[in-house]
């Protein structure tokens, strides 16, 4: 017997785009260079003005890179701190997202399972501000109020 419904053996997804969102991402484009070089412009500027931080590697073969979004590895156990007094500050700033293994739905499929790497950057990373709003002055001011944080922080 033939069988008439769409049975799913496995959790999946479907990631179709809609003919609006293409004609919005064809728009973007023409943004698109502006974008990336100054999201690297704000990078840069993390890395070179907060060299305590151990950032993400980008590999050598690339030849530039988006940054969706920014990573700094910092201490566990300061980094609470620094995200109580970033936002007093008025500044955001984000945890990135916990392990796949971590998150809700998948911790039921696996329990008991450790994966210390992942945890590990779970537990340390950090992502400041990388809007495509912001400007390089904004991102010196995060930069010196990660900074004057980070001096106080014990």
């Amino acid at each position: 017997k033939k069988n008439i419904h769409y049975d799913y053996a496995v959790f999946g997804l479907n990631f179709r785009i809609t003919d609006i969102q293409s004609a919005i991402g064809r728009i973007q484009f023409k943004r698109m260079e502006n974008t990336v070089k100054q999201r690297n412009e704000i990078a840069k500027i993390y890395m070179d003005e907060m060299p305590q931080f151990v950032y993400q590697k980008i590999p050598e073969y690339a030849t530039r890179h988006a940054y969706m979004f920014f990573g700094m590895l910092v201490d566990a156990k300061k980094r609470g701190k620094l995200i109580e007094e970033m936002t007093k500050a008025g500044i955001d700033i984000r945890v990135c997202w916990r392990p796949a293994h971590l998150q809700p739905y998948h911790s039921t499929l696996f329990k008991n399972t450790k994966l210390p790497n992942s945890e590990m950057l779970s537990e340390t990373m950090l992502c400041p501000p990388l809007g495509n709003d912001m400007t390089l002055d904004d991102a010196r001011n995060v930069v010196k109020t990660i900074n004057n944080i980070w001096g106080r922080i014990k």
